[in-house]
């Protein structure tokens, strides 16, 4: 997952934003230590050069099958920058005598390089079964930048076969805060343009730029000794889920005991852990498509070597050919699948923090990543050869990033007059999204959809764009408080004991015996109305009014 939405949606102040090219141009090499599938070689830390971690960290995560034991467990080794050495020698872990072990590496850099060490003429990136990269035939090898693997695909196997032997029990998924089935790494609501990229290991970092594994014990000789420390993460699909997607929607990752702990207490999650879980994912599953960017050739063109090498990597499917990867098909399903995920989790998402400071909260970081991901510096869902439509999230952010919405209050009220955001009377005052004010596309119906909780309704052939007139006087006979009484003004008239505005907003319906409900989305709220009284067609006219009373939708809860 890296942070390019930074750059392409102008997200960041100048600082950040130079900040952030700083370090995506930073390549960065990891030494590879001798036997690095051995104990000795897990305890080894690995060299950085090119990079250092306090400004560009590079991550090593390790996870190992124990087939006699029937296990899977957790031991990422360090990394130290070169000439400065670890605050804490990491110890070996008591490894089986019948174990595979996988590791999978990610930076917060613009690239990362495995580099061998050779001891009697063997090279430690060939003894790991380590991946690099890909490509073949007509093209040339290039690297995948931020991620590589080693030893993965022998892991993976061992690893379905202690699952299969069911001495390993993968975790159900379980349901969210919604009642929805908890995200997997293959979901369309939390990929983008590189999924199932970098890992979800930590690191500790101290003021000297010293790194240490983060375990419980020396969290706590850190404190003892009054050493500050900073915990240094990977930008990842994989950590986005594990550590706050799953957080904030009642979600647990699965977790597996860490063997770099001798408390024996701690547990982590795992790139390796997430990707094996990701196979209980409910259609439609996201695999790595061939617009995913780091499998593409170094000309920028899709390549079926460097996709499936990516694909073994982390436990899914080669391909035959390059269609059954579509990336037309991929951004069909995050338009359609992902926008609405995204949307629906945002009473939670909402009161998240960020992993980026440029975002206020993770909601909103979701919501620009999504539509960095699918704009033209990525998947270019958005363009002319793909799906030549808008990012159906765009219309939730201002130019600067800002999601325009917020966790509602119970006496949410829509804006009087949205130019000049002066609240009507007796209401709360709400930020209203760029479409309302004629500044952007208005949302799809999908996403629409998605905000009210309903599945299967579908708009009525009369779905259009009306006009909403909001009354700014409650009074008994036009709406009851606390709810606003609307019309729909396709040519209706307000009753003129009140005083009103109106705007633009779309509006859908479907028909229910002889009443009506239909939804309404206004600054970012979903309201949902049923007909309270239609006036008599006139003979010579060919409008009609309806009076109708809306009431937010409480579930979920978003404005």
């Amino acid at each position: 997952m890296r942070f390019l939405f930074s750059r392409a949606i102008g997200l960041v102040s100048t600082l950040l934003l130079s900040r952030f090219l700083q370090v995506q141009s930073q390549a960065c090499i990891l030494q590879v230590p001798a036997n690095p599938l051995t104990a000795k070689g897990l305890a080894t830390p690995y060299i950085q050069t090119g990079c250092t971690q306090a400004t560009a960290a590079s991550f090593v995560e390790g996870v190992i099958v124990d087939l006699d034991a029937g296990t899977i467990k957790a031991y990422s080794p360090l990394v130290v920058d070169s000439g400065v050495g670890a605050a804490v020698t990491p110890a070996a872990p008591a490894l089986g005598n019948n174990v595979v072990v996988g590791l999978w590496f990610g930076t917060n850099g613009g690239s990362l390089t495995l580099q061998g060490t050779i001891t009697n003429g063997v090279d430690s990136v060939l003894q790991g079964n380590c991946v690099n990269g890909g490509g073949g035939g007509a093209t040339a090898f290039s690297q995948f930048g931020q991620f590589s693997a080693c030893n993965a695909r022998a892991f993976f196997d061992a690893a379905q076969a202690v699952i299969a032997n069911k001495q390993v029990v993968v975790p159900p998924l379980g349901t969210d805060f919604n009642g929805d089935i908890c995200p997997t790494t293959r979901s369309f609501g939390l990929v983008d343009q590189d999924q199932s990229d970098n890992v979800v290991v930590q690191y500790l970092l101290t003021a000297a730029g010293k790194t240490a594994q983060n375990t419980p014990t020396n969290v706590a000789n850190f404190a003892k000794a009054k050493t500050t420390t900073t915990t240094l993460s990977n930008g990842s699909d994989e950590g986005l889920l594990a550590r706050l997607l799953d957080t904030a929607i009642n979600c647990t990752a699965w977790k597996i005991p860490d063997m770099a702990d001798t408390t024996n207490v701690q547990k982590v999650s795992t790139l390796a852990t997430n990707e094996l879980q990701a196979r209980l994912q409910g259609s439609p599953v996201a695999f790595v498509p061939a617009g995913h960017a780091m499998t593409l050739s170094a000309a920028g063109t899709p390549d079926i070597n460097k996709l499936n090498a990516y694909r073994t990597s982390v436990n899914q499917a080669a391909v035959r050919n390059l269609n059954q990867a579509s990336t037309l098909a991929y951004c069909q399903n995050l338009y359609s699948v992902g926008a609405p995920k995204i949307i629906r989790w945002w009473p939670h998402t909402l009161k998240a923090a960020s992993p980026d400071p440029a975002s206020a909260n993770l909601a909103a970081f979701m919501v620009n990543r999504f539509n960095a991901a699918v704009g033209a510096d990525n998947l270019n869902c958005i363009g002319a050869k793909l799906l030549n439509q808008p990012s159906p999230l765009a219309p939730f952010v201002d130019s600067n990033g800002n999601l325009l919405v917020k966790a509602a209050a119970a006496d949410f009220r829509i804006q009087d007059t949205p130019a000049t955001g002066a609240p009507a009377s007796g209401t709360t005052s709400a930020p209203l999204p760029a479409w309302v004010l004629g500044q952007a596309p208005v949302p799809t119906w999908d996403a629409v959809k998605a905000m009210a909780g309903v599945s299967d309704m579908q708009p009525d052939m009369s779905t259009q764009w009306g006009e909403v007139t909001i009354d700014t006087v409650t009074t008994p006979d036009v709406g009851a408080t606390p709810d606003p009484a609307l019309a729909l003004a396709d040519g209706t008239t307000t009753p003129a004991s009140t005083s009103s505005t109106s705007f633009q907003a779309m509006s859908f319906g479907i028909g229910i015996g002889a009443g009506v409900i239909a939804m309404v989305l206004i600054g970012g709220a979903v309201y949902v109305y049923n007909k309270r009284s239609q006036a008599t067609r006139p003979a010579s006219s060919s409008v009609s009014t309806a009076q109708v009373n809306f009431s937010r939708i409480t579930s979920p809860s978003v404005v």
